[in-house]
């Protein structure tokens, strides 16, 4: 009988772990899709017209905002 709780618990954990993923992948929170800043995670660097330099987004962000 030990065996089959077992089973039931491990099986429950599959199914919770996979379905919680899933939904993340899914329906990912919006603190999940931008920074502090409010720059995207994957957002590609911009390109300094002074140095030609790639600069990140949210280094961008924060200098134009004063931070």
């Amino acid at each position: 009988m030990a065996r089959v709780y077992m089973q039931v618990y491990a099986w429950a954990a599959l199914v919770a772990t996979v379905g919680g993923l899933a939904a993340m992948l899914m329906f990912p929170p919006a603190s999940a899709r931008v920074d502090a800043s409010g720059a995207p995670y994957f957002a590609p660097s911009v390109i300094d017209p002074a140095t030609g330099k790639p600069v990140d987004l949210s280094t961008l962000i924060r200098h134009y905002r004063g931070d």
